[in-house]
């Protein structure tokens, strides 16, 4: 839906606590969360995170045909 019509996704237990045009700008395209980022890919290991560096998926945001979004839907329609 996002891919096609733009807008905003956000899991049903996240909540909006201040006003998101607080964060977002007339020139963003594209808005994702990162989740964390670690020294290494053994500290990564360690908590239980699969990489270095994670954008986490339960909250984005973007324009409709997003080239980032487009792909992302192509990889897991080709992968699933």
């Amino acid at each position: 839906v996002v891919l096609r019509q733009g807008g905003v996704y956000a899991d049903i237990d996240t909540e909006c606590r201040v006003p998101i045009d607080n964060y977002v700008r007339s020139t963003d395209t594209l808005i994702v969360g990162w989740e964390n980022e670690f020294a290494s890919d053994e500290a990564a290991f360690a908590r239980h995170f699969v990489r270095r560096r994670q954008i986490l998926q339960w909250l984005f945001m973007g324009v409709p045909g997003h080239p980032v979004l487009r792909a992302v839907c192509e990889h897991i329609a080709n992968n699933a």
